[in-house]
């Protein structure tokens, strides 16, 4: 993955998931309610739809909400070589 140079609206989200914590870095945050968020179409294909909590619609264009536990699992995290560690995650 490439760098990113980075924006005023860029931030790093750190997700605190059952087996690690991560960093994603996001190049923009929204902020929904939500009852905003939409089930998940039924055309979207079995292994899309479970990566998806749901969508949510604004204007014309729509935003996937991720769920990031089936994404990050401990066996995509393994299959993938593994989180980068190198920065050591502490919890207070």
């Amino acid at each position: 993955m490439g760098s990113n140079p980075g924006n005023e609206r860029c931030a790093i989200v750190v997700a605190d998931l059952e087996s690690s914590m991560i960093g994603l870095v996001v190049s923009d945050i929204l902020t929904i309610n939500a009852n905003d968020i939409r089930p998940v179409p039924a055309i979207a294909t079995a292994v899309g739809s479970r990566f998806a909590r749901g969508v949510i619609a604004q204007g014309k264009s729509m935003t996937c909400f991720l769920d990031l536990s089936s994404i990050f699992t401990d066996e995509v995290v393994h299959a993938t070589g593994g989180l980068d560690d190198s920065v050591p995650a502490t919890r207070h």
